[in-house]
């Protein structure tokens, strides 16, 4: 057999096992929630606070810890409440502490500055599942190199524009299987090993 021959079916076989890998189903943690729509607005402006809304909104959330102080949520949730550690100023939560989301008995934990009312700098979120989100915020969105690490020991890590995956991310699974993922303004394109 010539090795053109052999380069060929060696070819032949890594792209199969590329494709395979492109078309397995993405596990529930690596799926980008369906888009919300919504114009950023200030309490007190002509655009109205989150009472009312409907699921999946972008407005401002009354805080349960401090009346008359809001913050910016960027994807409501049925029955959502927030109480934050931190300060008041001006009708908006401000400065670093710990934010924590109720949905029902889930309690999430959002540690990180906050910034007229929205997230800015290093933040840390914490899910009740165990799953630990890690990086910075630019005026209330994902922007930079994110690490995302499952309770399963999972870790996922790459970059973020405008609240999105773009561009190419490493997971590793806790038993050593390694891929890149290539995402576009967050939707996935494909991957390898």
């Amino acid at each position: 057999m010539s090795l053109a021959v052999m380069r060929n079916g060696a070819l032949a076989a890594l792209l199969a096992a590329a494709t395979a890998v492109a078309e397995r189903p993405l596990p529930p943690w690596m799926e980008v929630p369906p888009s919300c729509t919504g114009q950023p607005f200030r309490p007190g402006a002509k655009e109205p606070s989150c009472a009312g809304q409907s699921k999946c909104a972008s407005c401002w959330l009354e805080l349960e810890s401090h009346p008359g102080c809001f913050v910016w949520n960027s994807y409501l949730s049925e029955g959502e409440t927030a109480a934050w550690s931190g300060e008041c100023i001006d009708g908006l939560a401000s400065g670093t502490g710990t934010l924590k989301w109720t949905y029902g008995s889930v309690v999430n934990e959002h540690t990180g500055l906050l910034r007229n009312g929205k997230y800015h700098g290093h933040w840390v979120r914490r899910y009740s599942n165990g799953n630990v989100h890690e990086g910075p915020m630019v005026d209330g969105k994902r922007q930079g190199h994110w690490v995302v690490r499952d309770a399963d020991g999972t870790v996922m890590e790459g970059p973020m524009v405008d609240d999105k995956r773009h561009g190419d991310w490493v997971r590793r699974d806790s038993n050593g299987y390694t891929i890149i993922l290539n995402w576009v303004n967050g939707v996935h394109r494909r991957g390898r090993r």
